[in-house]
Parts: structure tokens; C-alpha cells; sequence
């Protein structure tokens, strides 16, 4: 198979697509942008969630609404909810491998439905002076709509192998979604300052366009039968086909036992996207906080969270272009540039200038954008097709194992300071920034050295 990844990126290999294939993939392309729920424009919707009320039961007397508490109060839940749903990915591996990609993408954008109803009642609870009461309920809410939208993004990579050749640019393609979808909150904004809108109807809005992309995922899906069909006409030979039984206990085991094969490899990546995940996501979701201490003014803060917003979707924009850059370098000139991007991030965040958090914020953001691809193309070297979910979940969650601790321990770093000054949030940042660029450097020396392995697990 790592072969066979290898050849295809050679474009005289590769067979022609009909435009049919290409129509279903803007489909789900579609579906899968409006269905990937909060996360994606996180640095603006913390914003819009503070201006809100919600948490504003946190703030002292007599402080001015939003306050810094409220902020890293708001970071906290959302940051709570992406990480423990990351452990989701494991279960939406076996449900992938069993049941398919339009499965996932049709399931998954049910669950986002949900969430987003389930959104609503913290916000009407923050502006009828009750939020007390119902802000504690954006924390499950987090957690149903971070695991639907995971899941619904599965339904990407139901297209494999029906496009021999642009393998990373649908694998971007999937990334993208969730940087496209970024785009939803300055939507919301826009609405609101022109129009007598508020937030919690806007949220209805939206969960009935995600209903509308759960049926477009169910009818434009790529179903398990038609996915064994296309990986055998690629490969040449027949995949082990699912059984429709879960199987969790033994999926989990023969997962486990292929990850350990490669441990050595692995730990490297694993520590140096925990960093860099770290770095990046308290970046982005404090930025509206980070931008106030920096610049002085809340109106600055407010800034750079859509500077945030603006530069997510334009990397989501631009996301398969590199791929398919990634395709022609191949992966450990691909990872090196992504290297590139995260020391640019690192090293200019801290400048009191706009340009500096313009350029600091394009390499984070597209560092965050194509870190998926790195991690799933990875992926393919190790893992054959019909274990693909349950491998990419036991990798995922390994990832989080350390992520976890690192996120808390500088999350509390940051809870800590009392003051509202710059240096508040930058020392934790910048060391957490230089620790991830050492451990990636690491990472590609042993990629340059040892190579990968030669044959899928």
C-alpha cells in the first residue's frame, strides 16, 4: 500500500474522474463546512458567547462585562469539550469501519442538530438572568457538538479511492471544512450589528442548515459497499470486508498491537503536535483576551479574534492547494514546512504590531489547517484501509493522552497571573511555542533517517 500511495502521486498515473464523483464531492464538501459546528470559529464565538452574558456570573462586582474571567472561564469549557471529544475519535473509528462513511456523515450531522438546540438555552439563560443556572450546560453541549462534527467529517474520506493521485488534496479537502466553516461567526456578527437579530435565533438558523447537510451527506455518501469496491479496483485486490459487528475489545486490541510496532516512530510525532496543538489553540481561543492585554483596548482584543476568524477560513481556502504542494515534496519536506509555519508563529506573536500578528497568525492557522493532513497521510503508511478509523482513533488518543496535561498545566500558568499585562499570557505561550518547535525538529530528523515503514500493519 505505502507503495502504491507513493506511485499514485505521479498525475500521469492516475485514472480520469467523471464529473459525477466530482459533483458528490462538493456535496459533501458542502454538508460536511455547515455541519462542523462551534469549533472552527472558536476565537470569535468565545467573543460573541461573552458578549452574550454567558459567564458573566464570574466576573467581580462593578467589573466591566466581558471581563478576563469570563474569557478564560468560556476558554475553559470550550477547550474541556474539544479535548475529551478527541477521545471520541476512537469510537468513530469503529463505527467508520463498520458501518461507512455516509453513515458517519448522515449520523453525525443529527448530533450537531442537537447540540446547536442545545446551545440556545445558555444563551436565552444568560439574557433572562439566569446563567448561573444555564451556563453549566455549554459543557455537555461542547461535547455532543465536537463529537457529531468529528464524526460527520469522517464522511470525506469515503473518496480515497475514488480519485487515484489527489489522495492529500481530498484528505485537505476534509481538513478544510472545519477552516471554511470559520467564516459562520462573522456571519453572525454581521448580521447582528445590521439587523435586530440576536444570538440565540441565529443559532436556530443554523442548526436547520446543518439538518439540510445531513441529508445532503446521506444522499451524496460514499456507503461501505461502494467503498470496499473502489479500494479493490485501486489496489487490485480485495479488502477484508466488515462483519457489521463492532467488535471493540478486538479492534481495539489489533490496533494497539500495530501501533506499538512503530512506537519509536510515533512518540515523536505525538509530543510534537501536543505542543504545537497547545501553542496554537490557547493562541487563537485567548486571542480576544491576548489582543486586549497587548494592544490596551477591548475594541483591539475583538480584533484580532477576527483576524483569527478571517485567517482560518482563508487557510481553509488554500489548504488543498498545498496539499497538493504536498503531493509533489512528498511528507518530510512537507512536515519541514509545516516546521516553517509554526516558528514563524512562535516567534512573531509577541510583537505589539498588527503586521507581526497578521503573519504570526497566517503560519499558526495554516499549520492548524494542514496538521490533519500530516497526521492522516501518516497514517496511510502504517494502517491499511480497513483499519484505517480504528488506527487513526488509537493515534488521536494518544496524542491527547499528552495533550492533555500540557493544555492544563498552561492554562493554569495563565489562571494564575493576576494581572491583565501582556506578559500574563506570552511567557506561557512562548515557552510552550519553543518547546513544540524543538520536539518537531526532532521529529523530522527521524523521519529523514529512519524513513517509514514498508509495509501497512
Amino acid at each position: 500500500l505505502a507503495a502504491m500511495l507513493e506511485a499514485e502521486a505521479q498525475p500521469e498515473q492516475a485514472a480520469p474522474v467523471g464529473w459525477r464523483t466530482w459533483g458528490r464531492v462538493f456535496i459533501v464538501w458542502v454538508s460536511c463546512c455547515v455541519a462542523s459546528g462551534v469549533l472552527p470559529g472558536l476565537a470569535l464565538f468565545t467573543t460573541l458567547f461573552a458578549e452574550a452574558g454567558v459567564f458573566a456570573s464570574v466576573c467581580k462586582s462593578g467589573q466591566e462585562i466581558p471581563c478576563d474571567e469570563q474569557f478564560l472561564m468560556l476558554n475553559g469549557v470550550m477547550q474541556i469539550g474539544q479535548s475529551l471529544s478527541l477521545f471520541a475519535l476512537l469510537p468513530i473509528g469503529f463505527i467508520y469501519d463498520t458501518f461507512g462513511a455516509k453513515y458517519c456523515g448522515t449520523v453525525g450531522g443529527v448530533l450537531v442538530v442537537v447540540a446547536m438546540a442545545g446551545l440556545i438555552v445558555p444563551v436565552l439563560g444568560a439574557a433572562n438572568g439566569m446563567d448561573e443556572t444555564t451556563a453549566p450546560v455549554l459543557i455537555p453541549v461542547m461535547l455532543i457538538m465536537d463529537f457529531g462534527a468529528m464524526m460527520n467529517s469522517y464522511c470525506f474520506f469515503g473518496f480515497v479511492w475514488h480519485l487515484p493521485g489527489w489522495t492529500n488534496f481530498v484528505l485537505a479537502l476534509s481538513t478544510s471544512t472545519y477552516q471554511i466553516s470559520a467564516l459562520v461567526p462573522m456571519v453572525f456578527q454581521s448580521i447582528m450589528q445590521h439587523t435586530s437579530l440576536t444570538l440565540a435565533p441565529l443559532i436556530g438558523i443554523h442548526a436547520s442548515l446543518v439538518a439540510c447537510a445531513a441529508f445532503g451527506c446521506s444522499l451524496a455518501g460514499v456507503d461501505i459497499d461502494e467503498f470496499y469496491s473502489e479500494a479493490k479496483r485501486a489496489l487490485g485486490v480485495p479488502l477484508p470486508r466488515p462483519t457489521g459487528d463492532l467488535k471493540i475489545g478486538e479492534k481495539i486490541s489489533k490496533a494497539w498491537h500495530a501501533f506499538r510496532l512503530d512506537l519509536c516512530d510515533h512518540l515523536y510525532m505525538v509530543n510534537a503536535l501536543a505542543m504545537a496543538q497547545c501553542f496554537t489553540g490557547l493562541y487563537a481561543s485567548l486571542s480576544g483576551a491576548y489582543g486586549k492585554a497587548l494592544f490596551g483596548t477591548q475594541e483591539d482584543g475583538d480584533k484580532l479574534a477576527a483576524l483569527q476568524t478571517t485567517i482560518t477560513f482563508s487557510a481553509g481556502l488554500c489548504g488543498p492547494i498545498f496539499a497538493r504542494l504536498a503531493d509533489l515534496l512528498g511528507l518530510v519536506s512537507f512536515s519541514w514546512f509545516l516546521t516553517l509555519m509554526f516558528c514563524v508563529g512562535g516567534g512573531l506573536f509577541g510583537q505589539r504590531s498588527w503586521r507581526a500578528q497578521q503573519v504570526a497568525s497566517v503560519g499558526m492557522q495554516l499549520f492548524t489547517t494542514l496538521q490533519n493532513l500530516l497526521i492522516n497521510r501518516y497514517i496511510l503508511f502504517y494502517s491499511p484501509p480497513n483499519r484505517m478509523g480504528v488506527y487513526t482513533g488509537v493515534l488521536v488518543v494518544f496524542i491527547t493522552c499528552f495533550f492533555l496535561p500540557i493544555m492544563g498545566g498552561v492554562s493554569a500558568w495563565i489562571e494564575s497571573g493576576e494581572d491583565d499585562t501582556k506578559d500574563r499570557f506570552y511567557i506561557p505561550l512562548f515557552w510552550t511555542s519553543m518547546a513544540g518547535v524543538v520536539v518537531f525538529f526532532l521529529f523530522n530528523i527521524c523521519l529523514m533517517v529512519q524513513g517509514f515503514s514498508e509495509n501497512p500493519r
